[in-house]
Protein backbone atom coordinates (compact mmCIF):
# COMPACT_ATOMS: atom_id res chain seq x y z
CA UNK A 1 0.00 0.00 0.00
CA UNK A 2 1.49 3.58 -1.04
CA UNK A 3 0.99 6.00 1.52
CA UNK A 4 2.57 9.05 -1.02
CA UNK A 5 0.50 10.03 -3.93
CA UNK A 6 3.19 11.41 -6.85
CA UNK A 7 2.39 15.27 -5.40
CA UNK A 8 2.95 14.38 -1.99
CA UNK A 9 6.10 12.43 -2.43
CA UNK A 10 7.75 15.33 -4.82
CA UNK A 11 6.96 17.91 -1.81
CA UNK A 12 8.55 15.53 0.48
CA UNK A 13 11.93 15.14 -1.43
CA UNK A 14 12.14 18.49 -2.57
CA UNK A 15 11.90 19.85 0.85
CA UNK A 16 14.64 19.15 3.43
CA UNK A 17 13.13 20.91 6.89
CA UNK A 18 10.40 19.94 9.01
CA UNK A 19 8.93 20.79 12.39
CA UNK A 20 9.32 17.03 14.51
CA UNK A 21 6.73 16.52 17.13
CA UNK A 22 7.47 14.36 20.10
CA UNK A 23 5.56 13.00 23.18
CA UNK A 24 8.01 13.39 26.71
CA UNK A 25 7.28 10.86 29.86
CA UNK A 26 4.99 12.90 31.50
CA UNK A 27 3.07 13.12 27.91
CA UNK A 28 3.91 16.31 26.93
CA UNK A 29 4.39 17.77 23.62
CA UNK A 30 7.64 19.05 22.36
CA UNK A 31 9.05 20.46 19.17
CA UNK A 32 11.95 20.72 17.17
CA UNK A 33 13.05 21.83 13.80
CA UNK A 34 15.21 19.23 12.13
CA UNK A 35 16.74 19.14 8.53
CA UNK A 36 16.00 15.72 7.15
CA UNK A 37 16.53 13.08 3.98
CA UNK A 38 13.77 11.29 2.66
CA UNK A 39 15.06 7.85 0.88
CA UNK A 40 12.19 5.77 -0.64
CA UNK A 41 8.48 6.12 1.25
CA UNK A 42 9.30 4.14 4.28
CA UNK A 43 12.35 5.66 4.87
CA UNK A 44 12.86 9.79 6.53
CA UNK A 45 16.01 10.29 8.56
CA UNK A 46 17.29 13.21 10.43
CA UNK A 47 20.75 13.81 12.37
CA UNK A 48 20.63 15.16 16.13
CA UNK A 49 22.70 15.24 19.05
CA UNK A 50 22.15 11.67 21.31
CA UNK A 51 21.14 13.71 24.22
CA UNK A 52 18.40 16.10 23.46
CA UNK A 53 14.46 16.40 24.00
CA UNK A 54 13.32 14.64 20.97
CA UNK A 55 16.02 11.78 21.45
CA UNK A 56 14.50 11.28 24.74
CA UNK A 57 11.41 11.32 24.06
CA UNK A 58 11.39 9.11 20.76
CA UNK A 59 13.33 5.75 23.28
CA UNK A 60 10.23 6.43 25.29
CA UNK A 61 7.33 7.45 22.91
CA UNK A 62 8.55 6.59 19.44
CA UNK A 63 5.72 8.05 18.00
CA UNK A 64 6.59 11.37 16.21
CA UNK A 65 5.09 13.85 13.78
CA UNK A 66 6.67 15.39 11.08
CA UNK A 67 4.93 18.82 9.88
CA UNK A 68 6.65 20.46 6.39
CA UNK A 69 5.41 23.52 5.40
CA UNK A 70 6.02 25.65 2.28
CA UNK A 71 4.99 29.34 2.53
CA UNK A 72 5.50 30.53 -0.73
CA UNK A 73 3.52 27.67 -2.30
CA UNK A 74 0.52 27.44 0.45
CA UNK A 75 1.48 23.61 0.78
CA UNK A 76 1.96 21.73 3.68
CA UNK A 77 2.62 17.50 4.41
CA UNK A 78 1.76 15.97 7.52
CA UNK A 79 3.10 12.78 8.25
CA UNK A 80 2.06 10.15 11.53
CA UNK A 81 5.20 7.93 11.79
CA UNK A 82 7.03 5.79 14.44
CA UNK A 83 10.96 6.43 15.02
CA UNK A 84 14.09 5.02 16.08
CA UNK A 85 17.40 5.24 16.38
CA UNK A 86 19.13 3.53 13.11
CA UNK A 87 21.25 0.54 14.20
CA UNK A 88 23.33 0.21 10.83
CA UNK A 89 26.47 2.16 10.95
CA UNK A 90 26.48 2.07 6.98
CA UNK A 91 23.12 3.83 6.88
CA UNK A 92 24.12 6.47 9.50
CA UNK A 93 27.17 7.94 7.74
CA UNK A 94 25.11 7.83 4.23
CA UNK A 95 22.56 9.77 5.96
CA UNK A 96 24.75 12.00 8.07
CA UNK A 97 26.83 12.60 4.79
CA UNK A 98 23.48 13.40 3.06
CA UNK A 99 21.83 15.55 5.35
CA UNK A 100 24.82 17.67 6.14
CA UNK A 101 25.63 20.18 3.63
CA UNK A 102 26.28 24.33 2.92
CA UNK A 103 23.07 26.09 3.61
CA UNK A 104 22.38 29.56 4.04
CA UNK A 105 22.17 31.60 6.88
CA UNK A 106 22.04 34.76 7.24
CA UNK A 107 23.72 35.51 4.34
CA UNK A 108 26.46 32.99 4.51
CA UNK A 109 26.90 29.32 3.55
CA UNK A 110 27.58 27.22 6.78
CA UNK A 111 27.48 23.71 7.78
CA UNK A 112 24.92 22.76 10.41
CA UNK A 113 26.22 22.60 14.04
CA UNK A 114 26.02 18.59 14.00
CA UNK A 115 29.09 18.37 11.75
CA UNK A 116 31.48 18.63 14.80
CA UNK A 117 30.25 15.58 16.07
CA UNK A 118 30.62 13.10 13.02
CA UNK A 119 33.62 11.29 14.51
CA UNK A 120 31.95 10.53 17.82
CA UNK A 121 29.40 9.39 19.49
CA UNK A 122 27.29 12.06 20.20
CA UNK A 123 24.95 12.38 17.51
CA UNK A 124 22.15 9.42 16.19
CA UNK A 125 20.60 8.95 12.86
CA UNK A 126 16.63 8.68 13.62
CA UNK A 127 14.48 6.61 11.23
CA UNK A 128 10.86 7.41 10.85
CA UNK A 129 8.95 4.86 9.13
CA UNK A 130 5.59 6.72 8.30
CA UNK A 131 2.48 5.55 9.53
CA UNK A 132 0.29 8.32 7.91
CA UNK A 133 0.34 11.26 5.72
CA UNK A 134 -1.64 14.08 5.00
CA UNK A 135 -0.68 16.62 1.85
CA UNK A 136 -2.87 19.66 1.15
CA UNK A 137 -2.06 22.53 -1.03
CA UNK A 138 -4.22 25.75 -0.30
CA UNK A 139 -3.04 27.34 -3.29
CA UNK A 140 -4.82 25.16 -5.66
CA UNK A 141 -7.73 25.12 -3.23
CA UNK A 142 -7.75 28.89 -3.21
CA UNK A 143 -7.38 29.15 -7.12
CA UNK A 144 -10.27 27.00 -7.42
CA UNK A 145 -12.16 27.68 -4.63
CA UNK A 146 -12.30 24.48 -3.47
Amino acid sequence: MTLFDEASYRFLVEHTVGTLSTVNSEGNPHGAVVYYLAEGEKNIYFVSRSETAKIKNITTHPQVFLSIFDASNAQTLQITGKARVEQDRATSEYVFDNIVKLRPYNGAMLLQPVTALKDSDEYVVIHIEPLEVKYSNYKKEIQTGR
